[in-house]
């Protein structure tokens, strides 16, 4: 730029009024100075920042090499310098060639430009100085101000509370898609779950896993089912994990169902959790929490309950497969099992609801059509039965729970003591005449102690813990009351 005298880093400049030994330096032109950008005045007054990256490092050693060991991640990190100082890339790309060169040993060119290329193709590497800093509104409700939500009705009577976060899990052949297809079109068509009333709006369905069988289940509902129904399916794989996936994309797919339809959307499911995260850890705690961080965006975004369908551990006892992180994000937890052709939905988790509620099912096979050789084609349809006919399922623990069931008996022998008057006093504990009750901090230490024996870790340990005594209680096995548990009759 005409008239600009730019000067990189360690460079200086003599201007008035410097002395030197042959005299003082003075202004030729008797102009003011042009002011100085208020964009350029920022950056230089600003505290130099960074984004954990690229972290800064000496530039000017750099240009003379760097030994074998340090090569990759000094040629990536002056990528990203020269990125965040606006060099054009072309420019980047000979300045790194120049610096892989001075190498010991010479680092590969091609090598030398993949760098680059990550470095300016991600937008991770950016200078967030960049980025325009918005001041953030935070809603606050002042503590006379606060009052009770009493206007927001159920999406699903007892089960499912409007914009909340849903996970239903279970083994392989357990009937988890059967019923969470059946639960949304309930939703979608206004229809009862089991006898219980649910609100209507608009669902729509991600179906990442089995796209055509659930293409076959749900036309197989239209028919016996639900004629109508304001229902959506998606049959695509849709990616939850990545920065740049498919969050945006779904939203404004939504945005342009409500549009077509006419009606608010209240639910979105996506089959299964897995699919959503591709090429991500399910057990790492990083990839869980962007996974779960993407799913609130899209609930909070559309203002509407968020689902995902995941597959049971290893030890069905433990839960659904994979971090904790996904559990405690959870408003509620339905787990699906299968027992002698019975199906049964159970919720293990409810942050505000009741838990107790337990629901089953059989399968009817029903006829769709012909292939094109004739061969018939058949898919399932839900028909509800009562629970207790899933062979005793609901008062048979696992292994785990029978576990939890012996250190409970170990621990009332050493620790039983008269229920407290705020357990006779609350009517629903249902407390028989005579009976004890132990602490509930005794069993969970005795618990912990005897899983550390068998050389289980201590937060593995309370998880685990922590779910049995939730699915015993939800069984009708024990009762918990604030922090003292029983045996129920």
């Amino acid at each position: 730029m005409r008239g600009l005298d730019i000067r990189g880093d360690g460079g200086y400049i003599i201007a008035p009024p410097s002395v030197t030994d042959t005299g003082a330096y003075q202004w030729s032109i008797e102009e003011d100075a042009a002011p100085l950008p208020e964009g350029l005045l920022k950056r230089l007054n600003g505290k130099p920042k960074g984004n954990g990256k690229a972290s800064s490092f000496d530039r000017e050693s750099i240009l003379d090499g760097v030994p074998e060991g340090k090569r990759d991640d000094a040629l990536f990190r002056y990528a990203c310098s020269l990125k965040r100082r606006k060099t054009p890339r072309q420019e980047a790309e000979v300045l790194v060639r120049e610096v892989a060169t001075n190498c010991t040993p010479p680092f590969p060119e091609d090598a030398a430009l993949e760098k680059v290329a990550r470095a300016y193709n991600n937008p991770e590497y950016d200078d967030p100085a960049d980025e325009p800093q918005q001041r953030k509104e935070y809603p606050f409700i002042m503590f006379s101000d606060v009052a009770p939500r009493l206007d927001t009705t159920a999406l699903i009577q007892g089960i499912i509370k409007p914009d909340s976060f849903i996970v239903t899990y279970g083994e392989s052949g357990s009937g988890k898609t059967f019923d969470a297809l059946h639960r949304d079109l309930c939703i979608a068509s206004g229809n009862d779950y089991f006898g219980r009333y649910a609100d209507k709006g608009l669902v729509v369905y991600l179906a990442a896993e089995g796209g055509d069988s659930t293409r076959n289940r749900v036309y197989a509902y239209r028919r016996e089912l639900f004629p109508s129904a304001s229902f959506v399916l998606v049959p695509y794989s849709i990616d939850l994990l990545k920065p740049g996936g498919d969050v945006d994309g779904v939203i404004n797919l939504v945005r342009e169902l409500e549009s077509l339809t006419g009606e608010k959307c209240i639910k979105v499911t996506q089959d299964t959790l897995a699919r959503a995260m591709a090429g991500g850890n399910e057990n790492s705690s990083e990839d869980m929490g962007a996974l779960v961080a993407n799913a609130d965006r899209i609930r909070h975004a559309l203002g509407c309950c968020f689902e995902f369908v995941h597959h049971a551990g290893k030890d069905a006892a433990r839960g659904a497969r994979g971090h904790s992180s996904l559990r405690a994000a959870t408003d509620t937890e339905i787990e699906i099992s299968a027992c002698n052709g019975v199906h049964v939905v159970r919720p293990t988790k409810q942050r505000d609801l009741t838990l107790g509620d337990e629901f089953a099912f059989t399968l009817r096979q029903v006829e769709i059509g012909t292939d094109a050789r004739g061969e018939v084609i058949t898919t399932c349809v839900p028909v509800p039965v009562d629970s207790h006919e899933a062979a005793g399922r609901k008062h048979r623990p696992t292994t785990q729970e029978r576990f939890a069931i012996e250190v409970l008996q170990e621990a009332f022998r050493g620790h039983q003591q008269i229920p407290p008057r705020e357990i006779i006093k609350e009517p629903s504990n249902r407390l028989n005449i005579g009976k004890n009750v132990c602490p509930l901090p005794a069993w969970r230490q005795l618990y912990v102690a005897r899983k550390g024996g068998d050389g289980t870790s201590a937060d593995t340990s309370e998880r685990t813990f922590r779910r049995n005594k939730d699915s015993l209680q939800a069984k009708g096995i024990i009762r918990v009351f604030n922090d003292w548990v029983w045996f129920l009759d």
